[in-house]
């Protein structure tokens, strides 16, 4: 198998690690809310990381995070923080096959993002990729199949929550461009993990019940370790 194979194979295996956590979640969602289930996982991912992060500043390939902390800090916000948050809340109110099917946007609105802020050049088969990213998002919004007879509003706007937390991923992957330029990928995930854990767990303090975790099945325990080593970690190894 060639460099560019591997590649390609590798890049397929993180795609399928990252859209199947969605399907990981749905399955146990009747157990644990949102904010619990993401504070959860990265919590858990954390030490992880933090063991990587290590590796890389023996061998001298880190930068210095305290000139880089605030755009560490806005990649945590945007992405293990609002993005993860709203996508689990929308999960909660769509369809499996919804979500996953409108986690594509990411990527546009990336390349929206990469040109003012990136000076990314918005090419014509980029703005023809605009348009038929957001045609194919209004069908899967206005689904009118027979499954949907009648439109459901709640799976709208489960749907448009879902497609709001693509933005804010965007907005993270934009932000880690800029932070990669002075830091090592691997030191960007950790710090900007790290950053978002403690206001994970004091917004599902606040706006959650947390005595959910004294009621979780081992099934849910299983499942969060899972999505967190997994999906999350040897994802981001991947």
């Amino acid at each position: 198998m060639s460099r560019t194979s591997l590649a390609y194979f590798v890049l397929i295996l993180t795609t399928i690690a990252w859209a199947s956590s969605l399907i990981f979640y749905k399955i146990i969602f009747t157990q644990i809310t949102p904010i619990v289930f993401v504070a959860l996982r990265y919590t858990i991912a954390t030490p992880f990381l933090l063991v990587l992060t290590l590796q890389q500043r023996r061998s001298k390939t880190s930068g210095n995070i305290r000139k880089n902390w605030k755009v560490l800090f806005i990649a945590g916000l945007c992405g293990p923080f609002i993005s993860q948050v709203l996508q689990y809340i929308g999960l909660g109110m769509t369809t499996a096959g919804d979500a996953l099917l409108l986690l594509n946007l990411t990527p546009i609105f990336a390349v929206i993002l990469a040109a003012p802020i990136l000076k990314e050049k918005l090419t014509l088969d980029k703005i023809l990729g605009l348009l038929i990213a957001t045609v194919g998002a209004c069908f899967i919004v206005l689904n009118t199949s027979p499954d949907y007879a009648v439109i459901d509003l709640q799976r709208i706007i489960g749907d448009v929550i879902v497609i709001a937390s693509t933005l804010f991923f965007a907005i993270n992957g934009i932000a880690g461009k800029i932070a990669i330029k002075y830091e090592n990928a691997v030191s960007v995930t950790f710090y900007s993990t790290l950053f978002v854990v403690p206001f994970l767990w004091l917004s599902a303090v606040l706006l959650e019940d947390v005595t959910v975790l004294f009621t979780m099945s081992t099934e849910a325990w299983l499942v969060i370790t899972w999505v967190a080593t997994v999906n999350t970690v040897v994802a981001f190894i991947l």
